[in-house]
């Protein structure tokens, strides 16, 4: 990649040595595979440049997420080279491309929240960047709680969701130390488990 990173080694005089194999340029397109010892003016002042990035859009998918399901925070940025792009979250947690988890960012900039949960409201920062700087722009995420009282317990199998809670089921109790409560006497439980 031929950008500002090597104007100072192509400006160098005299020029570096570099032995029988000589370096080429990979991109821009214009300066593909050509070699650095060819590179001369106009072509550095008008390729090999970088260019602070800029976020362009950003979206949210949908617009309120529900609880346990899918949803997408989406940031497009351009710049010279093209930015990389992460996520601030509302926790201060950094997560980039390389994260791993329930909440990923994906290479198109995009970050994905494998499972949403009422803690991943709040306000997200998009964080573009490359070597001649940064770039950021915020976006509300908002999600819905799905209202089990009892936290159903979310697991990840394959594309489907798989959820699992406990019914509870309640009699009226005889002795005291059967009291759950205000609510009653617990007799056993039953595992429910669905896929969506």
């Amino acid at each position: 990649m031929c950008d500002c990173r090597l104007r100072w080694l192509l400006e160098k005089n005299p020029p570096l040595l570099y032995g029988d194999v000589q370096p080429e340029c990979s991109a821009p397109t214009p300066l593909a595979g050509k070699p650095l010892r060819d590179l001369v003016e106009p072509q550095i002042s008008r390729y090999v440049i970088c260019t602070k990035p800029r976020v362009i859009s950003m979206a949210t998918y949908p617009s309120q997420a529900e609880e346990g399901h899918r949803a997408w925070l989406y940031c497009s940025a351009d710049g010279a080279p093209p930015p990389s792009v992460s996520w601030l979250t509302p926790h201060r947690r950094h997560i980039t491309t390389k994260s791993t988890g329930r909440v990923v960012v994906h290479t198109n900039g995009s970050l994905e929240f494998r499972m949403a949960e009422p803690q991943d409201s709040g306000m997200y920062v998009c964080v573009a960047s490359n070597p001649a700087g940064n770039a950021t722009l915020s976006v509300m995420h908002a999600v819905k709680s799905s209202g089990i009282r009892d936290r159903a317990l979310y697991n990840l199998r394959g594309n489907r969701r798989v959820f699992c809670h406990f019914v509870v089921k309640m009699l009226k109790c005889k002795k005291p130390l059967d009291m759950v409560g205000s609510r009653g006497c617990i007799r056993d439980s039953v595992e429910v488990c669905g896929t969506v």
